[in-house]
């Protein structure tokens, strides 16, 4: 299911009637293309099957597309392509999207901590190739937060602007309805404000 439909935008924007289903139809795909181009993620639950990952060096990495509900399987790839399947008792997830790298021989060590002392202790996901990760897992939201709804609702405000074609202005019978315009680098600040709690895990927030 979409973060929001037709029919929520609608009542949302308090629009009555069927005239604008067929333009909503095509901008409310737009705008949450953009808002996950943006955040590098997707917000639909998914099963994702050897997503490729590079190792950093540490003992955790992040996995964008949250809240993340399942890992089925890790695969670690060496440089002749020869994937190895850990156990899973080799790695532990957080649902904000960290993968862990643990002890093969289980969660009650040291190691079990991410760090001490500032320090990386333990095993590390190894950063000698690209792609060097096969991760199977589950994430996405299976119901959508009303915040993220927000967040969509006024892009596609801002694209039914941007296409001078304000159902409110549209609408008004005096013409009284009316919309200051922002500066562009003022949409372009606000939008990345909007879309910062939604960034896919581990990316730098700009």
């Amino acid at each position: 299911m979409a973060v929001i439909s037709t029919a929520e935008y609608k009542a949302y924007a308090d629009i009555s009637g069927a005239d604008w289903d067929t333009r909503l139809g095509v901008l409310i795909p737009i705008g949450i293309g953009l808002v996950e181009n943006y955040c590098g993620r997707t917000f639909e639950e998914a099963t994702y099957t050897d997503a490729k990952f590079s190792g950093t060096g540490e003992r955790s990495i992040w996995i964008p597309n949250t809240p993340l509900t399942a890992v089925s399987a890790v695969k670690t790839v060496d440089q002749d392509g020869t994937a190895t399947t850990l156990d899973s008792t080799a790695y532990r997830f957080t649902a904000d999207g960290q993968l862990f790298r643990l002890e093969s021989s289980g969660w009650g060590s040291e190691y079990d901590r991410p760090y001490i002392y500032d320090r990386p202790r333990g095993p590390v996901w190894s950063d000698d190739a690209p792609d060097n990760l096969l991760i199977t897992y589950t994430g996405g939201y299976s119901t959508h937060p009303d915040e993220l709804k927000g967040l969509m609702y006024m892009v596609v405000d801002a694209l039914i602007d941007e296409a001078g074609e304000n159902w409110k202005l549209a609408s008004s019978g005096d013409g009284a309805i009316t919309r200051a315009a922002l500066a562009p680098d003022l949409i372009t600040r606000r939008f990345a404000d909007m879309c910062r709690p939604w960034r896919g895990s581990g990316l730098a927030v700009s």
